[in-house]
């Protein structure tokens, strides 16, 4: 809030200097005076002179949607738009406009005719817009309609509303790992076992995600997915859902090495990605072994540890500090490459004499912790760990004099971070376009070199780099595929390499010419259906109508709606193109249409007539109420979208005539058409 003005009250009027204010605006008038009650109001600016039309309020109707009323994702909605006359005249011949500029947003009908709005006054009109709300618009996506409001003087006015729009939002959550029928059931990955796994799914949205398509793919050589695309009919608001796959891992895979997963769901307009990264085995020291010989340990200080079988954490064993004396320590560690991004965890224990005698754990010689006393049993520490090299130590030492508990520290159920080993992979068989270069997306660690070679022509255009990029070769592109080779060397000299085969796709063919109406008489319909057959290799299609001011478009795949803009007459010329991940292919033949308006442009809304729809929408039962100056009969027809006439009515006068129409009417919008002296009015009625 602002203070525009300010003025003191002499018992005289004032005149109060402010910033200019918008009409609309509301402002508040707040008088104060010592030990007195507060005076407060609020009034709405007005314009000094001459009409000011501008947006009141709106209703949207989503009848050829859900009906839930609620503006949705990939609905069709009908919108009603209140209007309202600030200005001190009235406002003739006003036209409404809305206009966006917003991607998920299509107009079919965005313009109103007004007639005339009384100053002061307000003014419906019924679902006079019509819009498509896009299949992939975000959840809860605020839309700005810009109201722009022209009178037959061509004054202007713009002002604005917002809307928001609801949708899924598919998010996926953690990965559970069950190995308990074709493993050793400990929720891990081990070397030679079977086992499920499954993605965690919500909906974080406002809608229903139907018809999801969940991919996993492992982007390793260790992991081999026994199952396909798992397909969910509904994730609802409520609760959660499981993407669920059976896998093997290779009994050659390395322990603790870490096996990158990328997980997609698709519904609709709508793709979510997450990568997991599950580790294969652990690389795990429980000195179930019954020694240190399981890993490169080292012993340090006064005193080695021990291997101890009382009240481990879990199994048998557990190391043990050196039974030292005042001034003395015992010292484990172990050094090692750390492979990736990880973390060290460990259970502890300790119980000495508090606050000198101390329990401490270093990371490359950095003290992380220390812990004293008797007071707590098993504990578990968990730091996080960067890829590089590492020296892990624990030191239980005591100062020079006194001792506490049983003066030592036990260490138990290690989990290391995964140690750097040779790894090479290629990337996932895939599918590239035979008309531009393939990003391969291959990794490997502990690499000192690397090479690419083709089984084709193609070429890379950095063959010794991890991820060039590959062009197709006129023979791969004959052949349809490729195997490509990724040969690494590592630093132990070792020599490994990982095949990635690609399937060669082209743009779509050619689609037939569209088929349907090659006549509008847009006097009889507003919209048209136009159909095409599905082509190899298109994954959607791209249609157009050319001039665009013709129609707005409807997509559904292979089938379209037009909306014909009711303001054109003449040639048209539609075409479509099939488009997949490589492009667009070469469009159809184009179906030439002729738009025209068999009875002539709809005459200007003479001064006193009025045409009524009520109630509107209505269940197919409904009151008309029209008003004329003239006494020349008036004629009235409704019809649907196709242009079928389902209701019709002769030689009905006088200066108020009112019927009660019912029918058999089938929901959807019609058009309502009174005829009078050769001129047409037309309403849309909302049949629920």
């Amino acid at each position: 809030e602002q203070i525009i003005g300010t003025a003191t009250g002499t018992g005289n009027y004032q005149d109060i200097p402010i910033i200019p204010q918008e009409p609309g605006d509301f402002v508040d008038i707040v008088i104060t005076k010592q030990n007195y009650f507060r005076y407060s109001t609020t009034v709405e600016v007005i314009p000094p002179n001459g009409p000011y039309c501008m947006y009141d309020s709106y209703e949207i109707n989503d009848t050829l949607g859900n009906g839930n009323n609620i503006p949705e994702f990939g609905e069709n909605l009908l919108l009603s738009l209140k209007m309202k006359n600030l200005g001190t005249e009235d406002g003739i011949g006003v036209n409404v406009r809305l206009e966006i500029a917003d991607p998920y947003i299509t107009f079919i009908d965005s313009t109103q005719y007004y007639d005339t709005i009384y100053s002061g006054g307000t003014k419906w009109q019924y679902l006079a817009y019509q819009f498509q709300v896009s299949n992939g618009i975000p959840d809860m996506h605020t839309v700005q309609f810009n109201v722009v409001a022209t009178d037959e003087n061509d004054s202007s006015w713009v002002t604005r509303f917002f809307v928001s729009f609801r949708a899924p939002k598919i998010t996926p959550l953690e990965m559970i790992i069950d190995d308990s029928q074709g493993g050793n059931n400990n929720g891990h990955l081990d070397p030679g076992e079977t086992a499920t796994l499954k993605v965690k799914l919500v909906n974080k949205g406002h809608c229903y995600a139907k018809n999801l398509l969940n991919n996993l793919v492992p982007w390793n050589n260790y992991i081999t997915m026994l199952s396909g695309t798992d397909t969910m009919d509904v994730l609802g608001l409520f609760g959660y859902s499981y993407a669920t796959y059976q896998v093997s891992v290779a009994d050659s895979a390395p322990e603790g090495i870490i096996a990158e997963m990328r997980f997609s769901s698709e519904s609709g307009g709508y793709l979510e990605q997450k990568t997991y990264f599950p580790k294969i085995g652990m690389f795990l020291e429980d000195f179930e072994t019954g020694n240190f010989d399981k890993f490169d340990w080292q012993q340090g200080g006064d005193l080695p540890w021990v291997i101890s079988s009382q009240y481990p954490y879990e199994g048998f064993y557990q190391a043990k500090s050196g039974v030292v004396t005042d001034g003395q320590s015992s010292q484990l560690s172990i050094a090692y490459q750390v492979m990736g991004q990880d973390q060290i965890k460990f259970y502890k224990k300790v119980s000495s004499e508090p606050d000198f005698d101390v329990f401490e754990f270093y990371i490359d010689d950095e003290l992380r912790s220390s812990w004293s006393g008797t007071n707590e049993g098993w504990t578990q520490q968990v730091y996080d760990i960067n890829p590089g090299f590492h020296e892990f130590k624990w030191i239980y030492k005591k100062d020079f004099s006194g001792s506490g508990g049983a003066d030592c520290a036990w260490l138990d159920y290690i989990e290391l971070p995964s140690m750097l080993v040779t790894t090479v992979f290629a990337g996932p068989d895939d599918e590239a376009c035979s008309n531009s270069s393939y990003q391969l997306m291959a990794t490997a660690t502990n690499e000192s070199s690397v090479s690419w070679s083709t089984s084709g022509d193609g070429t890379f255009n950095n063959p010794i780099s991890l991820q060039p990029l590959y062009t197709p070769g006129t023979q791969d592109i004959t052949n349809g595929n490729v195997t490509l080779t990724l040969t690494i060397i590592d630093n132990d000299g070792n020599t490994y390499s990982d095949d990635v085969v690609l399937t060669f796709k082209d743009v779509p063919d050619a689609p037939a010419k569209p088929e349907g109406p090659d006549f509008v008489d847009i006097f009889k319909v507003s919209e048209t259906n136009y159909t095409t057959y599905s082509v190899n290799n298109a994954e959607s299609y791209d249609w157009s109508v050319n001039p665009s001011e013709a129609g707005e478009i409807i997509e559904h795949d292979t089938a379209i709606t037009v909306y014909w803009n009711t303001g054109f007459l003449g040639e048209v010329w539609l075409k479509v193109q099939g488009v997949n991940g490589c492009g667009a292919g070469i469009s159809s033949d184009s179906l030439y249409i002729i738009v025209d308006n068999t009875v002539g442009v709809l005459g200007t809304t003479p001064k006193n007539f009025t045409l009524l729809v009520a109630p509107n929408p209505n269940g197919g039962s409904f009151n008309l109420m029209l008003n004329t100056p003239s006494t020349e009969p008036v004629s009235i027809r409704i019809i649907d979208n196709l242009g079928n006439v389902v209701y019709h009515r002769e030689e009905l006068r006088g200066n108020n005539i009112q019927q009660h129409i019912t029918g058999n009417f089938k929901p959807g919008v019609y058009l309502l058409i009174a005829t009078q002296n050769g001129k047409q009015y037309i309403r849309k009625v909302l049949i629920l």
